[in-house]
């Protein structure tokens, strides 16, 4: 990192130290889990000794059920250096996902101490700008200032917690920015942006991991956790909107030939069980799978007990908002869109999005594409839409490819300003 970069992120730091804001005195954090990941972190010989630090800088993304391997980075400077990063994920022990399934080189805390953790280091993390990211820290701060109005907590969203130390100026605090993703106080966006990177980044290097588990073990569970996923989604609408928009859908399983959709009549989202499925239909998902009935099953719990039920919380936030698109397409892929950024929102999301994006690209791949030579794809699903309805294999290509489009440009997508409210 150049020093000039270096030294105007610490003019950034000192701006916003001169806020009136609420810092931590140097101690134990807050949050518990927190000083659990740094114990097992500096008792790690990966970790190079801090004794020449001018400046360490801690990030950790907390939820309180993280039971998966999220993100929290280490940055330090040295005088005289550029500034070094180091990437780890963490989750509670135990986690909720079994250990064939978790890095293998972790390290764990024993299991009777005060909030045991695992943690794993991440050797590969792509291309990041250290110094914009740690700008992007710095400026966060302001999120945990934003104490106008009656004070909110959102929970289980998905925080920023972050710890400075600046020996160089004797200084230490802690800081959280609550569920930033969808917010509009000050700062929200910047952290917002940082877990995005630390996630993507973490994503890359767990690629085994299934992060939002959709493996229900039976209806009623898959209603509970239908009906949760449709809650959060109409708080995040509230969130970005500053009102309550309309009496969120209720959930039913059961199948139907149209397998999951949104009926504003009843206001009730319909959602398919996979037992259940006809012999025909689990076929069908072996062809988009390319693979076996278990890796159907996978594909269409994926998707259909997860997904889609924001995506169908999409058609209910359109209905209520009025806004539909004036298309057909335009409004599925604007559907496509708001739960991708949906799902952005929660914790494990980048994550469950990452593994979407191969499950919808190599689903279209294994299918023909039916589209005549020199039409317009979205033309031709458009124009043909009731009869390419009728052939699952026709319809699934279309659906799998334009869901592989909005995953693909998740990182472009906000759900603040996709649901916020338009001007008038």
């Amino acid at each position: 990192m150049p020093g000039r970069t270096f030294v105007g992120v610490l003019m950034l730091l000192s701006a916003t130290s001169s806020l009136d804001g609420q810092s931590r005195p140097e101690g134990r954090s807050r949050i518990p889990a927190f000083d659990s990941v740094v114990a097992l972190i500096h008792d790690s010989t990966l970790e190079p000794a801090s004794g020449r630090l001018d400046l360490d800088v801690q990030v950790m993304i907390w939820g309180p059920t993280a039971l998966l391997p999220v993100p929290f980075l280490r940055l330090t400077h040295t005088p005289g250096r550029d500034i070094q990063a180091k990437l780890f994920a963490w989750w509670l022990h135990p986690a909720s996902v079994p250990p064939d399934r978790l890095p293998s080189e972790r390290r764990c805390s024993a299991s009777g101490q005060n909030t045991p953790v695992c943690v794993a280091k991440v050797d590969s993390v792509g291309s990041v700008d250290w110094g914009e990211l740690l700008a992007g820290i710095f400026a966060s701060r302001a999120c945990s200032l934003w104490l106008s109005g009656p004070l909110s907590v959102t929970a289980d969203a998905g925080d920023l917690v972050v710890r400075v130390r600046e020996t160089g100026n004797d200084r230490y605090e802690e800081y959280v920015c609550n569920a930033p993703r969808g917010a509009s106080r000050p700062g929200a966006r910047q952290a917002a942006q940082v877990m995005d990177v630390l996630e993507k980044a973490v994503a890359g290097n767990l690629t085994s991991v299934t992060p939002i588990d959709v493996a229900y073990q039976d209806p009623a569970h898959l209603e509970a956790g239908a009906q949760a996923t449709v809650e959060a989604f109409a708080k995040q609408v509230e969130l970005a909107r500053g009102t309550e928009l309309f009496d969120s859908p209720v959930v039913e399983v059961r199948n139907t030939p149209m397998l999951i959709f949104f009926s504003g009549k009843s206001n009730t989202i319909v959602v398919p069980w996979w037992e259940t499925q006809s012999p025909e239909m689990r076929n069908v998902f072996r062809t988009f799978a390319r693979a076996s009935d278990a890796e159907g099953e996978k594909l269409f719990r994926a998707f259909f007990n997860g997904f889609l039920v924001a995506h169908e919380a999409a058609h209910w936030f359109q209905k209520h908002a009025n806004r539909r698109e004036p298309s057909l397409y335009a409004n599925e892929n604007q559907a496509n869109r708001i739960a991708v950024a949906f799902w952005r929102t929660q914790p494990g999301g980048e994550q469950f999005l990452a593994h979407l994006e191969k499950l919808a690209t190599n689903a279209a791949a294994a299918l023909p594409d039916p589209t005549p030579a020199g039409r317009d794809p979205i033309e031709h699903f458009e124009s043909n839409y009731q009869t390419l309805g009728q052939d699952p294999l026709k319809y699934g290509y279309y659906q799998f490819r334009f869901m592989a489009d909005a995953l693909r440009v998740r990182g472009q997508l906000d759900f603040a300003t996709l649901i916020g409210k338009q001007p008038q």
